[in-house]
């Protein structure tokens, strides 16, 4: 059984509760929260970084072959877009229409 005084159980409620607001900023857990989520989401960033150079380089070819008026790459929900001319052809693969 733990005993301590009212003053001691009150300094280290405080301590405890001033280590998880420092992990906790502004509503969103901290990478210093712990050593694995950091890892996953430097993982995560690396994804989206070769993902976004990856829809560059797609932008930049439908472009070239008319398929497309900008090799502008855009996030919408999510999901990374690129304007597409009306009636273009498209490689396999690739959704042609708003919302699919």
């Amino acid at each position: 059984m733990h005993v301590c005084s009212q003053a001691a159980c009150r300094a280290t409620t405080l301590q405890s509760s001033t280590h998880t607001h420092a992990r906790v900023q502004l509503g969103s857990v901290s990478d210093q929260a712990s050593k694995a989520l950091a890892d996953v989401r430097a993982r995560r960033q690396a994804n989206m970084e070769a993902l976004r150079k990856l829809m560059d380089d797609q932008a930049r070819e439908l472009l070239q072959k008319g398929a497309s008026d900008s090799k502008l790459v855009t996030l919408t929900r999510g999901r990374f877009c690129v304007g597409i001319k009306v009636g273009a052809r498209l490689p396999a693969g690739i959704h042609g229409k708003k919302g699919v």
